[in-house]
């Protein structure tokens, strides 16, 4: 994974993962060990970890602010449908099942 003996203690030791370690974590297992499809909100989340962006580079990616993708992942708010196009298009490249 190209990670360094410490940070894979830390992990085991209840460390959080940094953002940006999600992509190779999930490469490196195949799957995405927190993925939760039951919600949007969830699998807004689980686009955010596979892509390894912080909530405000996947707002600025969608043209939103960091907030609004807060209040998607927590099930607050849905996407407009400008939004939810856009979040459809990165789901399906990157193959993680939207509800509709």
């Amino acid at each position: 994974m190209g990670v360094c003996t410490q940070s894979v203690l830390e992990w085991e030791s209840g460390k959080s993962l940094s953002i940006t370690m999600w992509p190779k974590l999930i490469r490196f297992l195949g799957y995405d060990p927190i993925r939760d499809q039951a919600t949007l909100g969830a699998q807004i989340a689980a686009l955010r970890r596979c892509l390894g962006l912080s909530l405000n580079r996947l707002g600025r990616r969608l043209g939103c602010d960091e907030e609004t993708v807060a209040h998607w992942e927590s099930n607050r708010r849905m996407p407009n449908k400008l939004l939810r196009d856009a979040l459809e298009k990165l789901f399906a490249e990157y193959e993680i099942g939207a509800t509709r």
